[in-house]
């Protein structure tokens, strides 16, 4: 099944001429003292938040930013399993949309936000900051169709690989693979519990979609305790171990249990028999 195809906006590409450095000039990369160079850190945050704009997958909406060279692409993702798995990032240069790294990406997004949110504001870039974690979330929330059922990875690299093409053109066969009971990947499925319990932190003014993302947080977390394994083992994804390998996921699990610990206040047993 291949991917929606439509004209993208034309792609001229300013790339900012400035530079930077992270060093003071005595050489020694301390803070303070003679010579500190002052970093426009609101330029900088600017421009992380559209990467992550860049890197949107599916049906973009009005507000992208300054980066209007992107257009739909991927709309028919998810069609080979009947489900909508519209949406997400790309997260690599690639197009393949691989969810362990989506989820810990998203879980360090939502975490700066709850850390930092202050300054988020004062840079009037806390709506960018909730629009960005909302787009990885609304995801998670739709790969996870059943309790015990989780959508990892949409693409193949081969078939990806083989097709270089900007992700509007994009014509090859997005396979949509699945985790379940008998082929269970407790490392991504407790990366994503993470970063929903996150984004359920994040979100909390937000009561009913913080408790949608709490509710599937802690259904994932169930799922990846109950049944064990890495996702890599099986061969279905079998691309992964080449790009997104898993050594373990007893650190996820960790993981995972101490967001849900910061959201919900209960360690990882009392989650389970809630």
């Amino acid at each position: 099944m291949g991917a929606t195809i439509g004209e993208p906006p034309f792609a001229n590409v300013e790339v900012p001429q400035w530079q930077m450095s992270f060093m003071n000039t005595d050489g020694y990369g301390g803070i303070g003292g003679p010579g500190q160079v002052t970093h426009n850190m609101r330029q900088i945050l600017d421009l992380c938040v559209k990467f992550f704009v860049a890197q949107r997958s599916g049906k973009l909406p009005p507000d992208q930013l300054d980066v209007e060279w992107r257009g739909d692409s991927a709309l028919g993702d998810g069609g080979d399993a009947y489900l909508d798995l519209v949406g997400g990032y790309y997260t690599g240069g690639d197009h393949v949309k691989w969810g362990f790294p989506m989820a810990f990406a998203t879980t360090m997004i939502a975490w700066s936000g709850i850390e930092f949110g202050n300054a988020y504001a004062e840079m009037g870039m806390k709506l960018d900051l909730f629009k960005q974690v909302k787009w990885a979330t609304d995801y998670f929330i739709k790969a996870h169709p059943e309790k015990y059922v989780f959508y990892a990875q949409v693409g193949l690299s081969e078939l990806d690989h083989a097709e270089w093409v900007r992700s509007e053109y994009m014509t090859m066969d997005r396979p949509a693979l699945s985790l379940d009971e008998n082929t269970p990947g407790s490392d991504v499925t407790s990366e994503t519990a993470a970063a929903l319990a996150a984004a359920a932190v994040l979100f909390k003014d937000d009561t009913d979609y913080s408790n949608l993302c709490l509710s599937h947080a802690m259904d994932l977390f169930e799922f990846a305790e109950l049944y064990r394994g890495e996702y890599d083992e099986n061969e279905a994804f079998a691309s992964a171990r080449q790009f997104h390998p898993s050594s373990e996921f007893g650190d996820e699990l960790a993981w995972a249990a101490l967001w849900l610990y910061y959201a919900t206040g209960k360690w990882f047993i009392e989650v389970l028999q809630l």
